[in-house]
């Protein structure tokens, strides 16, 4: 991947985070950086020209607007799509498991997963199944689907079953291991939603209440103020 108007470096960090959206998400990482440069470009020109203070602001909205853009495009949507994975993966996962333990080999199993299963990762899983009808072993699709997860955890669980393709070696074990720190980082994160939720009452009634109250308290002043 080349292009002398952007650094490899720039190309390969946008490519990495468009196969983080997913299959279903056809982002050209050319459009998004064309598009992206053709906006900076016209807000500098718009804030330079149009405003007193352009020499100020243009180059403060451009550089925000170069920088956010990713964020929001890109960063944003992969933080979300990443917590939705990792809780499809507590039940694909323990469904996988359930499978194997009948005798069915890997592949077996992660068809009949994908077919009792309607979420975002056994869509994943269903394009390794379809690259691997295409001709593709299924170490090289699950290793392509590695490069569509933003979830260090899954990725792991990925490399078990590579492995366990590989060598005939048992996955049951490792996937009870992985799934069980799934779990106790979905609890871990529902401890931390908690233990902010005293932290955001405080807030609303620092926010609303307190100036309520003042408003009550100093309204019939102000009024008397006023008739006066």
């Amino acid at each position: 991947m080349n292009n002398k108007l952007y650094r490899n470096k720039t190309l390969n960090r946008i490519d990495i985070k468009t196969k983080f959206l997913g299959s279903n998400k056809h982002l050209n990482i050319f459009t998004f950086l064309n598009i992206r440069l053709v906006i900076t470009l016209l807000l500098f020109i718009f804030f330079l020209t149009e405003f007193k203070y352009g020499y100020f602001l243009a180059p403060l909205i451009s550089i925000l607007f170069y920088i956010l853009i990713e964020f929001f495009v890109y960063d944003i949507p992969i933080r979300i799509r990443k917590k939705e994975l990792e809780k499809d993966a507590l039940i694909f996962f323990e469904f996988l498991a359930l499978t194997l333990k009948t005798g069915h080999n890997l592949r077996e199993s992660l068809t009949i997963a994908t077919q009792n299963m309607n979420n975002e990762l056994s869509f994943e899983i269903e394009k390794v199944l379809l690259e691997v009808n295409l001709g593709k072993s299924l170490k090289e699709a699950l290793e392509n689907l590695k490069k569509r997860i933003p979830s260090d955890s899954i990725n792991n669980i990925i490399m078990n079953l590579i492995a366990a393709n590989n060598y005939g070696t048992n996955i049951n074990e490792d996937l009870k291991i992985s799934l069980d720190y799934l779990k106790r980082k979905k609890i871990l994160q529902n401890k931390i939603k908690i233990s902010k939720i005293p932290v955001k009452i405080g807030l609303v009634y620092v926010l609303l209440y307190i100036p309520t109250i003042v408003f009550i308290t100093l309204a019939p002043l102000l009024v008397n103020y006023l008739l006066k």
